[in-house]
């Protein structure tokens, strides 16, 4: 039975993105809804990414700003 499966090629084996919501980032910078959108929008400060209606941040990118 598992003959018939699909094999896609080995991918590259990365760390996987660890993401955050925005409400995480907001407690985290103890920033209101209007300076994330800001930051990620306007002064693009912080990349985004879309995944369906929800919107997340790289904690690599978290970790740069703080740094």
């Amino acid at each position: 039975m598992n003959d018939n499966l699909i094999r896609f090629p080995k991918m590259e084996e990365s760390k996987p993105l660890r993401l955050m919501t925005s409400s995480q980032v907001r407690e985290l910078f103890d920033i209101s809804r209007t300076t994330l959108h800001r930051w990620s929008n306007e002064q693009q400060l912080l990349p985004k990414l879309k995944v369906g209606r929800r919107i997340y941040f790289k904690r690599e990118d978290i970790e740069n700003i703080i740094k």
